[in-house]
């Protein structure tokens, strides 16, 4: 879909842009003109007769060169040389002798010789920065030449370094705004410099950055518009607001954010129409189709396409009716009619269009590589692989005739981002991949098989390059969702192939990447930098809150958003610093190695018996059953699977329900375990679980339903984890000897404002398990605040939180309520290394959260995990309070006997139901609780029984006592003999 004219015709408009902008000013200069005019010549003559310039003339005659002058370029040139030539040995410091180095640039820039304009800009740079504190020099003369910069670099095609003189146009422009109003031409500028990185953004598919500063662009675009425009200029900054609310509603589109796009859609057409911007209403058609589609009206979306096609063709926009007929074949007769004929008749019309465009080579090579594509797809549709595969090739050969994937590997990652719109690239190698696959099931051939999982291996490692060069978690983890097709595919190409090896790979892959990179990131740098790279977030989280409550539409929105940008820029900034300062941290962005069988078997599996991952797909479900002498892949039903597992949960964790259905649930969670293990021969013993999404309980799975229901947890005792590579990730190495026992956390009651019941005897409980320990340090009642916990908590082994939480609340993410307020999931951040091995989360839901495919559930023992906290006990549903207090303090008495976290939950479950009645014996009241992250024993210091040191202490006593009289008795006898 496209974005009118702005979106996709950006580089020819924005240079017609370019000098429109920075000639709408020129008017204003032009009344003042004539006055001037008068006195040029004669201060031209007073000013040479000097040793160095009057600096007045020089400017004036400077201007009149840049305004008035019909001089050729050359003679230009000339004289400027010679005006600097005069200065050489006069002050140097000065707004006048920026402008003149400035005015040299110009010229070497209107030759073409962009080296030479760069190095005169570059100095005037330098002449500023030199001297901003002195008053000489104006400091909105940085945004100018950062801003020209961009182009010198634009025209020499150096990506890289366009982008930096971006970014430092931007960051001076929003310093300078925050202590003065900016002139127009550093607004013009400014607004200039934040489209291009718009587009930057939605290129390298940073999204989230995308829609942020589009935003911002729009905003600012139509305050300049209202307030400071000069005549007849509105309209065309008005474009820029336009074009830039196209980018943000794009952006949104692609980060399927579709209600909030439809939100900024609103009213949008019936404006546009009546400010007579008419190629922005194609625009917003073409966005308002997407949203139908995403409603299931294909029929709605059809009509506003073909709208959107009569408007760009009478405005003569070529390049996004390439767009639009592109989009009628693939989203309406190939997606949704299944029709490849009729989808072929609109692609084809579509790469016609080609001949009408006056388009950047790169912008149009990459919508004629994403056609190509669909064209390609087509005939995979009808099972003509030949033809498929003649136009794949064609499509790669729009970044270079003969490319291929394995040759855009061997790109670096900046290089591969410099491709327009990165997600045409990736869907290109992953459809390729598909089509070999597809082959394969037409003609069994192993070599198709084995060509489908090469190209799904490059298309995931290319993935691997796009995420080094994102910034924002949000944009990371739309591609994660993005890309759950190829891992699905991936394993399913594995398992045609019977190759286990490989499906581990892809397993691994498809879970938990982000919050292994973040461990292994957060690893290698100090606790200062943590301490700095915390307070930048919280920072942020607090405006971008601030933000969301005001009305975009506000000046304070604008404003907010401005510093959320600025803010995100020093977060960026501090961390290329650290790339460049910590060899470390730097290469585990590009560490590409991963987790084997081999190192499962070598590593986890030497004190345990098995590790099961599964995978849940859209149309199929897999699971790995990993044990120290085998290794069983299989296929599962995945409606089955997801239908039971819903059934499963749905009981389990409502006790009236599993007190009146239980023989449908002991179906129910046998069914369950004959799907997911298949009569395989699962070992007794210590098993670990990586599960596909939200967590269930399989210690509560049936085994056996005669003569009586066994349960899981029999046999096995159990641990769950984000991932294997989780398990093998080096923790930041703390000094246990500085650890503190015990951190105990219990409110008991709540501010009257959270609206919460009390938990009475949670203080109680909390006393008792303390008794483990030799020291602790309990928060109770008044004690228990927020603020309290966040300050104290990474000084101690141990943590034990007995208070409420809940999966969702107002703000959309987890919480858990404190005695006066509530800490939010995305407030926990890392302030230190924490020496903390152990959380225990005991209250309701504490593992559930918004789950996002391809990483998994964002919970707060992913939270405490991201910490460095490499273990938490969390609870799966709300839970009795008796309950969860007997079993809590039964799980301590056993670890601190230096028992295995998972050995210990077993057997503390095991001691539950044997003493409990009948009710209380469902698995509601005891399989609520599980073990996520390592399971190793975590040692404590228990404290010193005074009642045994007393037994001891007599009894050495009256030893003692016994030896004195003892020995007084053979030196009587010795006397005696």
């Amino acid at each position: 879909m496209n974005c009118g004219w702005i979106l996709e015709n950006s580089c020819r408009n924005l240079k017609m842009s370019r000098q429109e902008f920075f000639s709408l000013s020129f008017r204003f200069r032009m009344l003042m003109k004539i006055p001037i005019l008068l006195s040029l010549f004669l201060s031209y003559a007073l000013a040479i007769s000097g040793q160095c310039p009057d600096k007045d003339s020089l400017w004036h005659r400077l201007v009149y060169l840049r305004d008035s002058s019909h001089k050729p370029n050359k003679e230009v040139q000339s004289e400027l040389i010679g005006w600097l030539e005069k200065m050489s040995h006069c002050p140097k410091n000065d707004s006048t002798y920026c402008f003149l180095l400035r005015r040299i640039g110009m010229t070497y820039y209107s030759q073409g010789d962009f080296l030479k304009a760069i190095d005169y800009f570059n100095h005037a740079v330098a002449v500023v920065l030199a001297n901003v504190n002195k008053g000489s020099v104006d400091p909105e003369d940085l945004i100018l030449s950062y801003n020209w910069l961009m182009v010198f670099y634009d025209s020499l095609k150096n990506d890289q370094e366009k982008m930096k003189t971006i970014n430092k146009c931007i960051d001076v422009a929003v310093q300078l705004s925050r202590s003065r109003h900016l002139n127009l031409n550093s607004q013009l500028a400014y607004i200039l410099a934040l489209y291009k990185r718009t587009q930057y953004y939605f290129n390298i598919g940073d999204y989230y950055r995308c829609h942020e500063d589009a935003r911002l662009c729009e905003s600012l675009s139509l305050e300049l518009a209202r307030n400071a425009s000069p005549p007849g200029g509105q309209k065309r900054i008005k474009e820029y607001a336009s074009s830039s609310l196209g980018w943000s509603v794009q952006a949104l589109l692609m980060l399927k954010n579709f209600k909030e796009a439809e939100n900024m859609l609103t009213n949008k057409l019936d404006e546009y129409k009546k400010t007579r911007l008419s190629r922005y209403v194609g625009m917003v058609y073409g966005k308002l189709a997407e949203v139908a589609m995403q409603n299931g009206n294909y029929e709605k979306a059809e009509s506003y396409l073909k709208e959107e096609l009569k408007y760009e063709k009478a405005s003569g926009l070529y390049f996004s009716c390439k767009q639009t007929l592109k989009a009628l074949g693939e989203k309406i007769y190939f997606q949704h009619y299944h029709d490849p004929e009729m989808a072929l008749h609109y692609y084809n019309l579509a790469l016609a269009e080609s001949k009408n465009l006056d388009e950047d080579p790169k912008t149009e090579s990459a919508e004629s590589l994403s056609i190509l594509t669909d064209v390609a797809n087509a005939h995979v549709q009808m099972g003509h692989f030949d033809s498929a595969f003649f136009y794949f090739q064609r499509a790669f050969d729009q970044i270079k005739p003969g490319i291929n994937e394995q040759g855009i590997l061997s790109s670096s990652p900046q290089a591969v981002m410099e491709y327009k719109k990165i997600h045409y690239l990736t869907g290109l190698v992953i459809d390729k991949g598909d089509a070999y696959w597809k082959k394969f099931l037409s003609t069994l051939k192993s070599e198709d098989i084995r060509t489908a999982a090469q190209i799904y291996k490059a298309a995931d490692h290319l993935l691997d390059k796009v995420k080094t060069q994102l910034a924002d978690l949000n944009s990371k983890l739309f591609w994660r969702s993005d890309s759950r097709r190829l891992y699905e595919h991936a394993i399913e190409a594995s398992y045609l192939e019977k190759n286990p090896d490989d499906a581990f790979y892809f397993f691994e892959k498809s879970r938990a990447v982000l919050l292994n990179d973040q461990i292994s990131e957060q690893n290698k740098i100090s606790s200062n930098d943590i301490l700095k790279m915390s307070q930048l977030k919280r920072t942020i989280l607090t405006l971008s809150q601030k933000r969301d409550h005001s009305s975009p539409s506000s000046g304070e929105y604008m404003q907010l958003q401005t510093e959320v940008i600025a803010k995100n820029r020093e977060m960026d900034e501090l961390v290329q610093t650290l790339k460049r300062h910590n060899p470390l941290y730097y290469q585990s962005f590009f560490d590409t190695s991963f987790v084997t069988l081999a190192d499962v078997k070598r590593n986890l599996l030497k004190d345990h018996q098995a590790l099961v991952e599964i995978f849940d797909g859209d149309s199929s479900a897999f699971s790995l059953l990993i044990t120290a002498s085998s290794v069983y892949f299989n296929k599962l039903d995945n409606i089955d699977l997801d239908t039971t597992v819903r059934n499963y949960v749905g009981m389990i964790s409502d006790q009236k329900m599993l007190n009146k259905r239980y023989l449908a649930y002991i179906k129910t969670a046998n069914h369950l375990y004959q799907l997911i293990f298949k009569n395989l021969p699962l070992p007794k013993g210590r098993i670990i679980i990586s599960p596909d999404g939200p967590y269930f309980p399989f210690e509560a799975l049936v085994t056996s339903t005669t003569p009586q229901p066994t349960f899981f947890l029999g046999d096995h005792a159990v641990s769950y984890t984000y991932s294997a590579r989780y398990l093998m990730n080096e923790f930041a190495k703390s000094d246990e000897a500085s650890a503190d026992g015990l951190l105990g956390v219990a409110p008991v009651q709540y501010s009257s404002s959270l609206d919460l019941v009390s938990l009475n005897g949670s203080d109680i409980s909390l006393g008792r398990i303390s008794s483990n320990f030799a020291n602790s340090n309990l928060f109770i009642r008044d004690r228990a605040t927020r603020n309290n916990f966040l300050g104290a908590y990474s000084r101690y082994k141990v943590i034990q939180l007995y208070t409420h939480a809940s999966a969702t609340s107002g703000r959309g993410e987890p919480c858990i309520d404190f005695a006066d307020s509530s800490l939010y999931l995305s407030e926990l951040l890392p302030e230190n290394k924490p020496l903390t091995k152990l959380v225990i989360l005991s209250a309701c839901e504490t593992g559930k959260g918004q789950l996002f495919q391809g990483e998994g559930v964002f919970s707060f023992n992913r939270g405490f995990a991201l910490l460095g906290i490499p273990s938490s006990v969390i609870n799966l549903w709300s839970v009795d309070n008796l309950a969860t207090y007997e079993l809590t303090e039964s799980f301590h008495k056993y670890i601190s006997a230096g028992m295995p976290l998972d050995i210990a939950l077993q057997k503390t479950k095991i001691d539950y139901i044997s003493k409990q009645s009948k009710t209380n014996q469902l698995p509601f009241y005891w399989a609520s609780m599980v073990v996520v992250g390592k399971s190793d024993p975590v040692t404590v210091e228990k404290k010193k029984s005074w009642a045994w040191i007393t037994v001891w202490t007599a009894l050495g006593g009256m030893a003692m006592l016994f030896f004195w009289q003892w020995k007084e008795s053979r030196k009587s006898s010795n006397k005696g003999s």
